[in-house]
């Protein structure tokens, strides 16, 4: 018996679910999950990435975005054995006015750490002149 009205109460669900689908037209099924479907970014909203590979022992501050950005997420690949990496909130390579975000230290442990901060000056990165890990960055 108690099966019997599980099965009828799970059976009007989907019929009422089906029915709803069906009679919602294409405007409306947009305005309820969207223009671009159901994906957690809208198109214009993407973080960019890019990698500290290749920056070894550059010591100067490298401008990844001039304007209000933000700091998305470091991932970690392979941690630096000697130096740091350090992220500016600034609007220019010669910013006197720019603030540290972070600092990546020696041997951090290779991981993902988010941050979605928001840099409204702009985005810089400095590594040490010892520098020798990997990480990559995300942004927008």
């Amino acid at each position: 018996m108690k099966k019997s009205i599980i099965v009828s109460i799970i059976a009007l669900i989907l019929v009422v679910g089906t029915v709803t689908a069906i009679s919602l037209n294409s405007d409306e099924l947009k305005d309820l999950i969207g223009e671009e479907g159901l994906g957690g970014v809208t198109v214009g909203n993407e973080y960019n990435a890019t990698s500290t590979d290749g920056m070894s022992g550059i010591d100067d501050t490298g401008l990844i975005i001039g304007k209000p950005a933000a700091l998305g997420s470091i991932v970690v690949l392979a941690s630096s054995t000697a130096g740091t990496v350090t992220f500016w909130n600034a609007t220019s390579t010669t910013d006197t006015a720019s603030t540290t975000i972070f600092t990546v230290p020696t041997n951090m442990p290779e991981n993902t750490y988010i941050f979605d901060l928001i840099t409204p000056r702009g985005l810089s990165i400095r590594p040490s002149s010892d520098f020798n890990g990997n990480f990559v960055f995300t942004y927008r």
